[in-house]
């Protein structure tokens, strides 16, 4: 049984006879005889009575008019539903974050007031696996890496420097002029994830310094180390923007002297398996807006 059968069924009820049927459905009247005769045939019993050139339901063909209009309700059902899911699909941007981007809160507030339609999620890789959408449902993915890559591959959407996080009593604190090996005796605080979701080493960075970092604490997160570097424990290395911009901590941020080789880039990426919608290069744009600061530097 297909659905079309249903719905010429349908249309016989609904309209009482064979010709009017025909004539809204906007097929010839042999078309239509020919799909009852053969629903008919598939049930296995009339659903008509024929009385004259006139029609009339039988028992079989009541009973078959409730099923066959709850599978018309539940079919209707399920096309707006669809419908509604592809607009709301459309208007959603999934980006994957691989790499930490200054404020998050900002960054989806803001995107939020200025693209009311829109909305967005936010996806933070562990072992591939994404909480809010499957990994083929990303829009956008933010990278950091010390490489150029390709305008047609990405966008770039900056290029930072790293600076060191103090506390406020530390005694370089108010020291413009510094290099890294300035810090040889601290103690430092470092987050595992820093290599692999910053794309940066502090290990090695302290090494071209010229000294192994005392590290007394290792943490999971950038935030952690931030609050630890708040509480006074010890210093944090940490790229300028994604991880100090427009951060809310009690701590002081100064940049090193360095050879012009300790950087990295931030770049947005579009998923190259699908057409980008209209959210999702609105929210390109933003991104470009909201990075503006250190693509000037």
């Amino acid at each position: 049984m297909q659905y079309f059968q249903i719905e010429y069924f349908l249309g016989i009820v609904r309209n009482g006879t064979m010709n009017a049927a025909a004539k809204a459905l906007n097929i010839s009247q042999s078309t239509l005889s020919s799909a009852l005769k053969n629903l008919e045939n598939e049930l296995g019993t009339p659903l008509f009575d024929r009385i004259g050139r006139n029609i009339v339901l039988n028992e079989n063909g009541h009973y078959f008019l409730r099923q066959a209009e709850s599978i018309e309700g539940l079919f209707n059902e399920t096309i707006s539903e669809i419908r509604d899911h592809n607009l709301e699909r459309k208007n959603t941007v999934n980006c994957a974050l691989y790499t930490p981007v200054g404020n998050l809160g900002t960054l989806i507030a803001n995107f939020k007031k200025q693209y009311p339609v829109y909305s967005l999620k936010v996806g933070f890789p562990s072992s591939g696996v994404f909480g809010v959408f499957n990994e083929n449902d990303i829009d956008i993915s933010i990278i950091a890496t010390p490489l150029h890559l390709a305008s047609e591959e990405a966008t770039l959407l900056g290029t930072e420097q790293y600076a060191i996080a103090l506390p406020l009593n530390h005694p370089l604190a108010e020291k413009q002029s510094l290099k890294l090996s300035d810090f040889k005796n601290d103690d430092f605080v470092f987050s595992v994830g820093a290599k692999e979701q910053s794309c940066f080493d502090p290990w090695l960075l302290c090494e071209k310094a010229g000294f192994i970092p005392k590290c007394i604490c290792e943490v999971q997160w950038q935030t952690d180390a931030l609050q630890l570097v708040e509480a006074g424990v010890g210093c944090c290395i940490a790229p300028e923007f994604s991880w100090l911009a427009n951060q809310s901590y009690n701590i002081i941020v100064r940049h090193f002297k360095t050879d012009g080789s300790e950087h990295r880039h931030l770049y947005a990426q579009l998923a190259q398996h699908k057409q980008a919608s209209p959210a999702s290069l609105a929210f390109l744009n933003y991104l470009k807006d909201y990075t503006k600061t250190i693509r000037q530097r």
